[in-house]
């Protein structure tokens, strides 16, 4: 199977381009192609959101960070007061 995909991509690629190339660079080619097959499944799999206006986007966007701003609040208070 494998050794059938590899003759595949030689001749397309020695047809297409006119450079033949090497095994090790064909199982890298093959791999990358596979890894990003795989990838674009898991990337299908995860539910999209979707908002119906700006302000929906703003919200979901200070609710994932409101940590980071409070603590940076914080600190940004404790330097001015200890200034």
């Amino acid at each position: 199977m494998f050794e059938r995909k590899v003759e595949d991509f030689r001749h397309h690629y020695k047809m297409k381009y006119g450079v033949e190339l090497d095994d090790v660079t064909l199982y890298f080619f093959i791999r990358v192609n596979e890894m990003q097959k795989d990838l674009k499944k898991e990337i299908k799999s995860i539910p999209r959101i979707t908002f119906r206006s700006r302000w929906d986007y703003f919200f979901y966007g200070l609710g994932k960070n409101i940590l980071y701003i409070i603590i940076t609040g914080c600190i940004f208070a404790l330097v001015l007061i200890l200034k």
